[in-house]
């Protein structure tokens, strides 16, 4: 098997990097997302469909299952996602969900679910056999086992109940060969732990199928709604990014439902402005996607990147309970920003002056590049020279407000008409032909026509943010002639209007 996966491989020119991250049953979360990718080329060739990335999926199961998944989508409306469930410091790709041409949104035709310690690029040949036929074929336990996983690591309890049902010795499951052993000669291989288990039309919520109800259920319900107005909204990212860029305002914030494309803006007008993103002290910013650190991972990040633009993409978890004092001196608006954090994981700089500090930031910094793993401790306080950009999916009413007025905020809240010609933009964008364009959202939606027409249920146009809407959100402060000053000191086209959006 790993030697025609391998072939395969080579044949679609992917990385030896790529390789060596697919052949581990379990991945970091910085390289899940490869891994996806990978997996939905394969996919590409085994169910014939060209499968190009959509959106992050946060789904919950009706039977209970919820997590997180990289859904793909095909110009023919075939869907794929390769899902996990967090595990604190990594991932596991555990479950598979796949659409056929013409299914909803949220009912894949098929979903297959892996037992733990089982390896999904050893089960790719019969993976794709199992989506297509919707039936668990027959594997032995030598296929599914991970080369690295030997049997006896599997959970104790799960090795009990498994003995008792099948007549096995108790005894046989505490360690060693005679476990084994006796699942071969009762041949109850493939039995063992449920390796894989396969439901059809295994209907589910996700997070992007929540938003799209709430706003439109909010939009029906209420006449006191509004919603972004996509006629600006994009243009408005791009316009407040650049006002970041040239250094006349140090935060911006994007909140609001993901998969509709907030952060190309962002990345678009950085490269525009500083070049291609670079890792390293070389960079003029930063980009981190998806992290989940600690309070000190963040302090971190902003310490290495201290000069630099730093984005964060969906990464709700700086904005947990713990981090808001933090992020309050990093959105600053004023003065010296010096987060600090004190602990045994730093070295106290308190007593140093500012040049003793920046010479040890210095030393600290060539030992990290040097060696990532070095004992070298980071310096306890630090001053932040550069500006902070966050693109989240959190709603714009579960931020802090004091964070809120340290910023340029803007709320991406489409009604789901919007979200559909949203949707059409960038398929357009892409190049794709517009009955392609129809063909596949009406696969995703019926009444896609309706919504690009504005007729049906769709006739009635959405109430866009006003100022007095904005104002709900976020007051106005002295920050906010600040804010203005800056979108008209950037050059923002159409400053006036943004700024009483968004300042």
């Amino acid at each position: 098997m790993k030697k025609k996966f391998n072939d395969f491989l080579a044949e679609n020119t992917v990385t030896n990097e790529s390789v060596a991250l697919i052949n581990e049953a379990k991945f970091s979360n910085a390289n899940l997302k490869k891994v996806s990718a990978l997996l939905a080329k394969i996919a590409s060739k085994k169910l014939g469909a060209n499968f190009q990335f959509g959106w992050l999926d946060d789904f919950k199961k009706s039977s209970g299952e919820s997590g997180i998944g990289f859904r793909y989508m095909s110009p023919e409306g075939q869907q794929i996602r390769f899902n996990h469930v967090t595990n604190k410091n990594s991932f596991a790709v555990n479950s598979v969900d796949y659409w056929k041409k013409g299914a909803t949104l949220t009912e894949p035709n098929t979903t297959i679910f892996f037992a733990e310690g089982v390896n999904i690029v050893k089960l790719t040949s019969q993976l794709w056999d199992a989506l297509r036929t919707g039936k668990v074929p027959t594997i032995q336990l030598k296929d599914i086992v991970n080369e690295s996983t030997d049997l006896q690591e599997a959970k104790p309890s799960d090795r009990r109940a498994f003995a008792e049902i099948n007549d096995i010795p108790i005894s046989y499951t505490n360690g060693g060969k005679d476990f084994q052993q006796a699942l071969e000669k009762r041949g109850l291989e493939a039995e063992w732990d449920e390796y894989m288990s396969v439901k059809i039309n295994d209907s589910e919520k996700t997070q992007f199928d929540y938003a799209l109800n709430e706003n439109q259920k909010r939009l029906d319900s209420s006449d006191k709604n509004f919603y972004a107005n996509p006629k600006y909204v994009f243009d408005d990212i791009r316009e407040a990014t650049k006002v970041v860029a040239k250094g006349k305002w140090r935060s911006l914030i994007i909140a609001g439902m993901g998969g509709i494309g907030k952060t190309f803006g962002v990345k678009d007008i950085l490269t525009k402005e500083y070049g291609p993103y670079e890792e390293g002290p070389g960079g003029k910013w930063a980009y981190y996607e998806g992290m989940k650190g600690s309070a000190l991972g963040y302090y971190m990040t902003f310490l290495m990147n201290k000069k630099k633009i730093v984005v964060i993409d969906d990464s709700d978890s700086i904005w947990y309970k713990g981090n808001v004092n933090f992020m309050k001196i990093i959105t600053s608006d004023s003065g010296d920003r010096a987060p600090s954090f004190t602990g045994p994981s730093t070295a106290n700089v308190s007593l140093m002056s500012n040049q003793e500090r920046e010479i040890y930031e210095a030393q600290w910094l060539d030992a990290v590049v040097e060696d990532p793993n070095t004992t070298f401790k980071p310096p306890s306080k630090f001053n932040f020279e550069g500006s902070f950009i966050n693109i989240s999916n959190m709603k714009g009413e579960e931020f802090d407000g004091a964070i809120k007025s340290r910023s340029i905020f803007i709320d991406v809240y489409l009604a789901e008409r919007d979200v559909i010609r949203r949707m059409a933009t960038i398929m357009e964008f892409q190049g794709r032909s517009q009955e392609r364009i129809m063909d596949v959202l009406s696969a995703l939606n019926p009444e896609a026509k309706d919504a690009l027409d504005g007729t049906g249920r769709y006739s009635e146009t959405p109430q866009y943010m006003t100022p007095e809407e904005a104002r709900k959100n976020k007051q106005l402060n002295m920050r906010s002639v600040g804010i203005t000053d800056a979108l008209a000191e950037a050059g923002a086209k159409d400053w006036r209007r943004m700024a009483g959006l968004y300042s």
